[in-house]
């Protein structure tokens, strides 16, 4: 996830700036939560913006 939030411009970028910690509510489901968006990782699809 940091990448792709590195990748897509970090603060300046489509996502701004995150507004939460990245919580795992499983070993198969991540997120994180940003000004404009969130980042979903799951080992089936890899990183996803939302």
């Amino acid at each position: 996830m940091r990448t792709t939030y590195r990748q897509s411009g970090a603060e300046n970028g489509a996502l701004g700036y995150p507004t939460s910690n990245q919580t795992c509510t499983t070993s198969t489901r991540c997120t994180q939560t940003f000004q404009r968006g969130t980042l979903t990782w799951t080992p089936t699809t890899g990183v996803r913006k939302t």
